[in-house]
Parts: C-alpha cells; sequence; structure tokens
C-alpha cells in the first residue's frame, strides 16, 4: 500500500513574456519544482485572462499514448553492453543479433517475433555459467499518468538461466529489478513468443534506462531471445507548458498534488504574465483643408489604437515633426 500526499511548496514557474499583436510565447519553463509530501505528482495548468489572481479555467492535459522507445532488435541502435552489433555473427558469453536458428540445437527460436532479427544470449562455449547484459539509451518518462515496457520473450533450452529486467535513472546502474523470468517458457524452437508487459509507471517524470541483464544455466541449451521492446507512455501535464498563440494578455499558472489525491487540493505557483501589446493603428484625418498662405491652420485629428507616443529615438525632433507641430495621446 503507497501513501501519498501533496507538496508543502508549489514550486515556481518563470519566463513572463511579451509580444505585439497576437503571438506564441516560448515555453513556460519551471524555476523549482514543488517540494514535502511523498509520493508520485500529477500537475495541472491553468489560465486567466482577467488577472493574476483570475478567474482560472483549467487547461486539458494533453491525450494520447506516445512511443518513447521502439527497437525491432535489427541492429544494436539505442543499446549498449555486451552484444555483438554484427547481424548473424555469433559470440559466446555474448548478445547477439540473429535472423536464423542460433547455432545451437534444442535452444533458441527459429526466426524472429517480429522483423528481420532478433536478440538472443548465446550460450555455447565452457565456463558456465555466463552472465552478460545490455542497456537502453536515456529514455523520458516526463509528462507522463503512465507508462509501460512490453517486449517478446523465446526461452526454449533445458538449461535457460535467469534473464532480468531492470530500471535505473543511470546507465550505470544500480538496477532495480522489475521483472524477472526463469528456465524454460516454449517447448520447441518453433513456439509462438510470449508477450511480456512491465509496469514502469513507478517512474514517471524521470529519465531511466532498461537493462535485460542474463545468467545462463550450466550448458549451451540456454540461447534466450527478445524481440520487438517498446516503451511507451500515455500523456499528461508536466512541471512545463508550451501555450498556443494568445491575442489578449494571458496569465498562466501550474498546480500541482499528490498521485491518489484529490485535485481541488492542489498548490498553485504565482502566475506569470504572458502580455500582448496593442499593434498601433492610426485613423484617417478629421479634415484635409486646403488654404491660402498665411491664413490660420485649424485643428486636424486623427484617432489611434494602441499608440503610446511619438518616439524620437533619443534624439529631439528626430520624430519628424516639423516645427509648431505637436502631438498627444
Amino acid at each position: 500500500m503507497t501513501v501519498t500526499s501533496n507538496p508543502s511548496s508549489s514550486g515556481a514557474i518563470g519566463n513572463s513574456q511579451s509580444g505585439c499583436g497576437s503571438f506564441d510565447p516560448t515555453t513556460i519553463t519551471s524555476s523549482s519544482l514543488p517540494s514535502g509530501g511523498s509520493g508520485d505528482l500529477t500537475y495541472l495548468w491553468e489560465y486567466s485572462t482577467g488577472s493574476s489572481t483570475g478567474p482560472w479555467t483549467n487547461i486539458p492535459p494533453p491525450s494520447g499514448t506516445t512511443t518513447v522507445f521502439s527497437s525491432d532488435c535489427d541492429n544494436a541502435t539505442g543499446w549498449s553492453g555486451d552484444i555483438n552489433t554484427t547481424p548473424d555473427a555469433s559470440t559466446n558469453d555474448s548478445w547477439c543479433i540473429f535472423s536464423s536458428p542460433t547455432g545451437s540445437s534444442n535452444t533458441g527460436p527459429n526466426s524472429a517475433q517480429s522483423g528481420s532479427y532478433y536478440f538472443y544470449y548465446e550460450t555455447s562455449g565452457s565456463g558456465w555459467p555466463y552472465n552478460g547484459s545490455i542497456v537502453s539509451q536515456a529514455l523520458d518518462l516526463s509528462s507522463a499518468s503512465s507508462a509501460q515496457l512490453t517486449f517478446y520473450l523465446h526461452a526454449y533450452g533445458a538449461t535457460i538461466g535467469t534473464l532480468n529486467v531492470g530500471v535505473s535513472t543511470s546507465s550505470s546502474g544500480p538496477f532495480t529489478t522489475e521483472y524477472s523470468v526463469t528456465g524454460q517458457q516454449q517447448s520447441s524452437s518453433s513456439a509462438s513468443w510470449t508477450l511480456v508487459t512491465v509496469d514502469l509507471s513507478s517512474y514517471v517524470g524521470q529519465t531511466v534506462y532498461i537493462e535485460y541483464d542474463y545468467t545462463s544455466g550450466n550448458n549451451f541449451t540456454g540461447d534466450i531471445a527478445i524481440d520487438n521492446i517498446s516503451v511507451t507512455k500515455v500523456s499528461s501535464h508536466g512541471s512545463t507548458y508550451d501555450p498556443s498563440t494568445i491575442s489578449q494578455t494571458t496569465w498562466y499558472r501550474r498546480g500541482a498534488y499528490g498521485n491518489g489525491c484529490s485535485s481541488s487540493s492542489a498548490l498553485y505557483t504565482t502566475a506569470v504574465e504572458m502580455s500582448v501589446i496593442a499593434d498601433n493603428t492610426a485613423g484617417t484625418a478629421s479634415s484635409s483643408p486646403t488654404l491660402c498662405n498665411n491664413l490660420a491652420l485649424t485643428d486636424i485629428t486623427i484617432a489611434t489604437t494602441g499608440a503610446t507616443g511619438i518616439s524620437d529615438d533619443g534624439v529631439a525632433a528626430a520624430n519628424g515633426l516639423p516645427a509648431g507641430v505637436s502631438a498627444s495621446w
């Protein structure tokens, strides 16, 4: 049973911005994250076009599932560790990339589950038990409400050992085992692959690495295989937010509450302002008189919108107005 509680500090968001007319603000940054409380957090984002104190309107979170990482095991892209990166070339006591049955009888699959190749651990040779691991590239699980790893497993052979699938926030570990299997799972090389699903929701909000660590049995019939590896996440709000184009001054704030707690208990940051400066426009002149020399010129007015004055760029009369003519708003 996991107990979560709300943060005691909301943290802060940054980079107030301004633009003329309608503009698309850059991403609102996180100056500091919420602190205090326990467990994972759920983020909310709200906006107001009234003031920095509201009223507030909730911004719906992004929807859908995002693929963070996908490996069809046709090559070693995205992997490091004990692996022979040359396809269809086997190395004892190592992960290998293969398209056909392994070189040993009564162990391994006949072919890939998906695509042309699969990864397997070659257990021919001597000096068992063998041990080796491969580690994925960095996987970003931020801005998600849940995440999972799926892959296909083929474990045929009398001396199949133990495969541990671990997760860490460092490529060098230590890795926490989230899935483990020991011993033969398939009854023949032609048997169907087994789909494995591993919940990664406890790592949401972090950047992680996946490790496949295999320890063989005591003979050559221990060629375990994996294929079609995928990490996905269900999108949600994160600690930063990228607004869409706005046409009026808008304030944004971020809320956070503990997973399992009510959204009504969320703690909010101070708002940041995205200020829209109206474009300067001028209407038509009130009149266009034609006068003879030495006759007084009556006032001519022009209505403006958004103007704040006539700039002289710091140089007297640089605004081009003739002597005796003034302007004000």
